[in-house]
């Protein structure tokens, strides 16, 4: 779980996270300071103490990232909480890119991550939803988390049969490619501007 701030704030930061003994547990990246929580931190008091100094500007926020190898695979595609695509915070354009990060979302309600793993024709999927209700970060709600042996292709169309986990279907299908996507590059999965499109 990771939250996300402008950098011209990072000195700020940096001190509200020191007085949770967290100063190492921030970096900056491309104009933003990015905070590493872990389950036992007390992201309730963090999230406050940022929000202080981040003004209007903070963000729960998580990457697209992963992609595939010959056997085995580990692919995460980023939504908002209705499944639409966001447009990234930043996008990792140099250095080694092959399944690693490659773009940064962040939104101030919430975010849906769909984590694809594949072990030889074995798919495990999980899909969770990171909500942030006023400026609270409610504990992470999992959606689904399935795994199964068949072509995907078979599996997506029963998931489309539960109305609650339809809207989740593009960036469920997005994931999928990604996990079958060697050695990934690229992102998958954002919102395309008028300018890309044309």
């Amino acid at each position: 779980m990771q939250i996300v701030c402008r950098n011209t704030t990072e000195e700020r930061i940096r001190k509200a996270l020191g007085s949770f003994g967290l100063a190492d547990k921030s970096r900056s990246r491309a104009g933003h300071i990015l905070i590493e929580l872990c389950a036992d931190d007390p992201t309730d008091e963090i999230l406050h103490a940022c929000r202080k100094h981040a003004y209007a500007y903070l963000r729960v926020a998580a990457w697209e990232k992963g992609g595939g190898l010959e056997a085995t695979s580990d692919a995460t595609c980023v939504a908002g909480t209705e499944g639409q695509p966001l447009r990234p915070i930043a996008v990792t354009l140099k250095g080694e890119r092959a399944n690693q990060e490659h773009a940064l979302f962040g939104s101030r309600t919430g975010l849906v991550v769909v984590n694809v793993q594949r072990r030889g024709g074995t798919i495990n999927m999980t899909v969770t939803c990171h909500r942030i209700r006023e400026f609270k970060i409610e504990s992470p709600e999992l959606v689904v988390n399935e795994t199964f042996d068949c072509a995907p292709q078979e599996w997506l169309t029963d998931l489309q049969t539960r109305m609650d986990l339809d809207k989740y279907i593009p960036v469920i299908r997005s994931a999928l490619r990604k996990a079958e996507c060697t050695f990934c590059a690229h992102c998958h999965y954002r919102e395309i501007s008028e300018k890309e499109d044309t």
